[in-house]
């Protein structure tokens, strides 16, 4: 497999610049893990909306018949117990092996590539850094906060987006003014959130630049 330049590894690129070209060779597969995550979503929406099924078409439907409603109530359940057991838990835990084996390539990709990097350097660089802070580096918290990150992504970023979107949608076709207003508070809140985190990182590096100084 071909590996991305070095340049983009260790260059001054952000982080997305940075990760682009590391998943760029596993691009159908993370297109595979994103379908099925997709369908993860779609039943979680679906899971969340259940109860205003079972009280519009099961428990206050008029003109009913107790067996009817009975049948109402067995299909609904029937409904949702496949959504939970194969669009939810088997669609998540297939999508998930995806991004846990493509992270841990990507893992031992950059760790390889780095190591390889630290040993084409000079002898002068060698004798500034000692051994012990250069495996940090390879196996300790630059590349686990790196590999933690991905996890947590992996395991809640596209499901969440997909939910998000679908529930917005669903909930759309019912009652328009209450998903404009949802709609508005998630982005709100979005936007409060990702201010706030600029901010911190802000400090954080005029922190470490004051020290540094």
């Amino acid at each position: 497999m071909k590996q991305p330049k070095l340049q983009a590894t260790f260059g001054s690129a952000t982080f997305w610049q940075f990760l682009k070209p590391q998943l760029r060779p596993y691009a159908k597969p993370l297109t595979a893990a994103l379908s099925l995550n997709a369908l993860h979503g779609v039943a979680i929406s679906f899971q969340t909306l259940t109860p205003k099924y079972l009280i519009d078409d099961v428990l206050l439907k008029k003109g009913l018949s107790e067996r009817e409603r009975l049948v109402h109530l067995g299909c609904l359940i029937a409904i949702y117990l496949v959504t939970a057991i194969f669009l939810r838990m088997l669609t998540w835990h297939l999508g998930y092996r995806i991004f846990a084996r493509i992270r841990e390539k990507m893992i031992i990709s950059l760790r390889a590539r780095f190591f390889r990097h630290i040993n084409s350097l000079c002898l002068r660089f060698h004798h500034k850094h000692n051994s012990g802070e250069l495996f940090s580096y390879l196996f300790g918290t630059p590349l686990s906060q790196i590999q933690t990150f991905l996890h947590n992504l992996a395991l809640f970023g596209p499901g969440s987006v997909f939910t998000l979107a679908t529930s917005l949608i669903w909930a759309g076709t019912w009652d328009k003014p209450m998903t404009a207003l949802l709609t508005v508070s998630v982005f709100a809140t979005v936007l409060v959130l990702t201010t706030a985190g600029n901010g911190c990182a802000s400090c954080t590096r005029n922190f470490k630049a004051s020290r540094a100084g």
